[in-house]
């Protein structure tokens, strides 16, 4: 495309399942274990597409539609604390390799989730009760990389830059025995950026 290399792939998937065992987690105060009765399945689209933008620069995007519905005794339900949208794009680029071969690699990574269906807290005390759905979320990752030899490399990155939590991931965390508590609604990160540095050597 535009005389660069450019590469464009789809998937789609289709998963039915007959003999399933359902975690059901639609009432607040326990959790049923119980085999299927009705239908389950499982829609997966994905599209990647990846392109050369300029000498050494390369850019890989992504999307997936991932539609998740299980038969729970409450009624047919998308699966909880999982995103049907996803939206994936990373960008990199590497400077020319020196003669002792040397190169400096540059990587940031941008992911996008869409919202989340929270499992039912219509049960539950006004206090305690959740949205439908979790809002969305952006995160975003970096790497830079020193390439001293064949052998040999330092990096520094960071993950969640944007410094994205979650307010309050754990219900009612201020009694650990009451009847509801519950950390089963963690949907993004609950620690800020984290940053970290390191070598590579190979023997």
């Amino acid at each position: 495309m535009f005389d660069r290399k450019a590469d464009l792939t789809l998937d789609v998937y289709r998963t039915d399942f007959q003999n399933q065992v359902v975690v059901d987690y639609e009432n607040p105060f326990e959790v049923s274990f119980y085999n299927l009765e009705g239908s389950s399945f499982a829609t997966s689209f994905q599209a990647e597409f990846s392109w050369n933008l300029l000498e050494r620069l390369d850019l890989k995007t992504a999307y997936k539609f991932y539609d998740v519905q299980t038969q729970y005794k409450s009624g047919k339900r998308q699966k909880p604390l999982t995103s049907q949208h996803r939206v994936f794009a990373n960008l990199s680029f590497e400077t020319i390799k020196t003669d002792k071969g040397g190169i400096w690699k540059f990587d940031a990574t941008f992911n996008w989730f869409g919202k989340q269906r929270f499992s039912s807290t219509t049960l539950s005390p006004e206090a305690f009760q959740l949205p439908t759905y979790s809002p969305t979320l952006t995160t975003l990752n970096g790497q830079i990389t020193k390439v001293f030899s064949d052998a040999f490399e330092l990096y520094i990155g960071a993950e969640n830059l944007t410094n994205v939590m979650q307010k309050n991931p754990i219900i009612s965390p201020e009694n650990p025995f009451g009847s509801n508590f519950d950390t089963t609604f963690v949907y993004g990160p609950i620690f800020g950026s984290t940053y970290y540095t390191g070598l590579r050597y190979k023997l």
